[in-house]
């Protein structure tokens, strides 16, 4: 499990500096500060699996409900920025 922790926050890492780095337009930034998003709620989640038997099943449920629908609305805004930004630049 550390190692796959280590991996995830690597990449959640890697993604941060690049983004903050990049000089790339606004909706650009947002899409990959989204991305690191649903990476950081599905590294959440695999830890919350992963910590399943000291944990209740109730408990376990519960989180792991929450971070698929916090990784879902993650997602549709992601979406939902990418045809907005396709309409946009189509338009042009």
């Amino acid at each position: 499990m550390h190692g796959v922790n280590s991996a995830f926050l690597a990449i959640i890492l890697l993604e941060l500096v690049h983004t903050t780095v990049s000089r790339g337009p606004m909706t650009q930034q947002v899409q990959e500060f989204l991305i690191i998003g649903v990476t950081v709620g599905v590294r959440s989640g695999l830890e919350v699996a992963a910590g399943a038997p000291q944990n209740g099943p109730r408990e376990v449920a519960i989180n792991l409900v929450l971070n698929a629908a916090a990784v879902l609305i993650l997602v549709i805004a992601l979406c939902h920025l990418r045809r907005r930004f396709r309409a946009e630049s189509s338009d042009d």
